[in-house]
């Protein structure tokens, strides 16, 4: 797409989550899988939301003509759940072909009884029997794939196999993730002279951008330490990145450029933030601001860079950057007030419980424009 431009926040994102991906794969090699198939718990979820949706159900079974009552679904469930149960006496492939005709009685079962009652495209009953049936599909076509090729008919013997397959799989994805994080090189999009990193890359003219992140309270700091880090530019990088400070409440916090929930907390998803350090401070006390703002406005709390309700003439939603007055640099933050539900995932690593409720009341729908 035009205009091509690599980014460098972006690829300083990339970069960070690569090596988050690649340690925690490795930690995973480090504590031997242990895969245990899951028959018991395979379906055991749904099953339960399925007796769960039965009892729930409004619906009266007085007619005397009705040929599937929620007794016979319930019968059919409470089977599937016994057969999960039961020690694998029977070869592989009978015992799973078993749990998929228990399943298929049940999904048929359970359409005739939302059927016969009139309400088909709106049943959790249906719902969550078709889910069971889709899971035990699903666990049935990962056995056939892990034990291709294999003669044994043993659940221990096609578990190691598994394990096997799975960590050769990880190994490669961990030399993947190390292979692509080594050939990044952030030198080039770095302007020495001012020891700052550009905004990005225009491969129309091959040149660098003419503006900068200059702002150590910027999503952009993650691209800073990990190019430091890799030694593509200089520790003196670090130093250069601004500090200005704003007060809030009884403390004070870094400034931003646009006083959005992403560019405080973006990177604490990938790096230490060391409490009592600064910017950690900050990250708390945005966090309490963006909570008093919402209540301000009554509204549930959590501005950031987003998408918007505004469309361009080829009816593609709009993305801009929104913030909190008063935390960011950007004029006429205070003319907006657009927010959006993953700045509140965001603030659940500093304030868990506030971020719970805003998620609540944000998904029950709330009077405002």
């Amino acid at each position: 797409m035009e205009p091509r431009y690599i980014s460098s926040v972006d690829n300083g994102n990339l970069a960070g989550h690569l090596l988050a991906v690649a340690q925690a794969l490795e930690a995973i090699l480090k504590n031997p899988l242990k895969l245990i198939f899951p028959k018991e718990g395979i379906c055991s979820d749904s099953l339960r939301l399925l007796k769960d949706a039965i009892s729930l159900s409004k619906v009266q079974d007085e007619k005397r003509n009705l040929i599937v009552d929620q007794a016979q679904i319930i019968a059919a469930a409470n089977e599937l759940d016994k057969l999960l149960l039961m020690p694998s006496i029977l070869d592989k492939f009978t015992y799973w072909k078993m749990l998929s005709s228990k399943a298929e009685t049940l999904v048929d079962l359970s359409r005739t009884f939302v059927d016969e009652r009139g309400e088909f495209n709106n049943s959790e009953i249906l719902y969550w029997s078709e889910m069971v049936e889709a899971e035990i599909a699903s666990h049935r076509k990962d056995l056939v794939f892990f034990d291709s090729g294999s003669t044994t008919t043993d659940i221990s013997d096609i578990a190691t196999n598994a394990i096997e397959r799975i960590n050769k799989r990880i190994n490669f994805l961990v030399n993947l993730c190390r292979e692509l994080f080594k050939q990044m090189d952030f030198n080039f999009l770095y302007e020495h002279s001012r020891k700052l990193f550009s905004i990005g890359y225009r491969l129309s003219d091959n040149s660098l951008d003419a503006s900068y992140y200059d702002l150590l309270a910027s999503e952009a700091r993650l691209l800073s330490f990990i190019a430091i880090a890799k030694g593509d530019v200089s520790s003196k990088h670090w130093f250069r990145l601004g500090r200005a400070l704003t007060p809030i409440n009884e403390g004070v916090a870094l400034v931003s450029w646009s006083g959005s929930m992403f560019e405080y907390l973006m990177p604490s998803l990938v790096m230490n933030t060391p409490v009592g350090s600064l910017l950690e401070q900050t990250c708390r006390l945005v966090v309490k601001k963006q909570i008093l703002y919402g209540a301000q406005k009554s509204v549930p709390w959590g501005i950031s860079e987003s998408a918007y309700n505004e469309r361009d003439v080829n009816f593609t939603y709009q993305y801009s950057n929104f913030g909190i007055p008063g935390l960011g640099l950007k004029r006429g933050l205070e003319n907006d007030l657009v927010i959006s539900p993953y700045s509140t995932i965001l603030a659940a690593m500093y304030d868990p419980l506030s971020a719970a409720k805003n998620i609540k009341q944000l998904s029950i729908g709330s009077n405002f424009a």
